[in-house]
């Protein structure tokens, strides 16, 4: 029997079945399944059970990396690398030499699982439209740079009232530079837009992007939004609804009504490009059993983000939905010279309606590399499937920092 990543983070498995075979009188703390170990029993018998059980544990790491499709060189190498470790054998994918991980130092052990895990989380870059005064060729230059490296996604965030570009002009724009990279809306506030519109600039850029287009979709909370728009904000829930709907219905190519033909273009990704619901209220997590592919959380950190995504599997399962919901977040970061009091400076600007709240978010940015990466390792902790990371200061050399970073 092979243990899930998702039991292994539960806690379902047993202390007995997660202990490592070699650690004896030591303590040790397992990558996979964050449970502190302690085995100070040396007779023979119970060191063979341990084994046994250890391989269970290590072999659900080795199914990890294959499960992922790991797709950078970079990745691979490092997979291959902790799977050597592990002895596995990838043609009975059941088979785990136990004694391969003997001769490792518990330090060693814990970097190379958490090493696993990170390079299983694929890592997403914001562009920096939202960053004032940023022009449109830097946004060009980055996502150039960024199909180049190692990131999976280029991410946007949404916002009306504010002198940023428009999310899905600017993936539009990016598609047309980009071969690899996949676009994705951290989140697009969908009630500012008019349903029809919608559907169709969404399929447009899934069908120039060769199908890379991921919604990620909310409701919003900023007032002077919905009054610029003009949208009633009182009703962005319900008209979100609606809106959702007709999306699903003008990309599945059906006429919208009985006197309204279908509305094109057909987008490449069937039935549409994949959507991933936001929001933590018990309204948002509803709508990604009835209609999203995964849930998006934003800033809010990896315990939080993994309470929302808790709530939105039970709600996949109660709608009767196959597999498992997607799961992706997002963070701010900065890294190089004076990088925090930059990435500070623009926090406060952007968060500015929230106060003193602001300086508290500002203060928060993880602006070095140690910071950046453990932050990272916390979001591939709780099982995330990917995180982007929006950037803070609009300057190219960032995607080089953090593709060095998380290469």
């Amino acid at each position: 029997m092979v243990y899930s990543l998702s039991a292994l983070q539960k806690k379902k498995v047993s202390l007995k079945d997660c202990s490592p075979p070699s650690v004896v009188r030591k303590r040790f703390c397992c990558g996979v399944c964050s449970l502190r170990l302690h085995t100070p029993q040396q007779n023979r018998s119970r060191r063979r059970r341990r084994e046994e059980s250890a391989r269970k544990c290590y072999n659900s790491l080795s199914m990890i990396a294959h499960a992922k499709q790991i797709s950078s060189p970079e990745a691979r190498g490092i997979s291959e690398e902790v799977l050597q470790l592990f002895e596995y054998d990838c043609s009975r994918k059941t088979d785990l030499v136990a004694g391969g991980a003997r001769n490792q130092a518990p330090d060693e052990l814990q970097k190379k699982t958490l090493r696993v895990m990170e390079v299983c989380m694929q890592i997403g870059i914001g562009l920096p439209g939202t960053i004032p005064g940023v022009q449109g060729k830097l946004i060009l230059d980055w996502a150039k740079r960024a199909d180049g490296g190692p990131f999976s996604s280029l991410g946007t965030l949404d916002r009306l009232v504010y002198p940023n570009f428009e999310s899905l002009i600017t993936l539009a724009a990016a598609a047309g530079v980009t071969q690899r990279v996949r676009l994705i809306t951290t989140i697009l506030i969908a009630p500012l837009h008019n349903a029809g519109m919608l559907a169709k600039q969404a399929a447009s850029v899934d069908a120039i992007s060769g199908g890379r287009l991921t919604l990620g979709l909310g409701v919003g909370g900023r007032e002077d939004d919905f009054r610029a728009a003009p949208s009633p904000f009182h009703e962005r829930g319900k008209r979100f609804e609606e809106q959702l709907a007709v999306m699903k219905r003008a990309w599945s190519g059906q006429p919208l009504a009985d006197d309204i033909g279908p509305v094109g273009p057909p987008p490449v990704q069937p039935g549409g490009p994949e959507i991933l619901i936001g929001g933590y209220s018990p309204a948002a997590i509803q709508r990604v059993g009835r209609w999203g592919n995964g849930f998006v959380s934003g800033g809010a950190g990896p315990e939080m983000a993994r309470q929302g995504y808790h709530l939105a599997e039970e709600v996949w399962k109660a709608a009767g939905r196959d597999g498992k919901p997607r799961f992706v977040g997002g963070m701010y970061f900065s890294l190089g010279p004076n990088a925090a009091e930059r990435a500070g400076n623009y926090i406060r600007h952007y968060y500015s309606f929230m106060g003193p709240m602001a300086d508290q978010m500002a203060s928060s940015i993880p602006s070095t590399p140690e910071a950046v990466k453990g932050v990272i390792q916390a979001y591939a902790g709780i099982g995330m499937d990917e995180l982007v990371l929006w950037p803070c200061i609009p300057d190219l050399d960032q995607v080089d920092r953090l593709a060095e970073l998380v290469s």
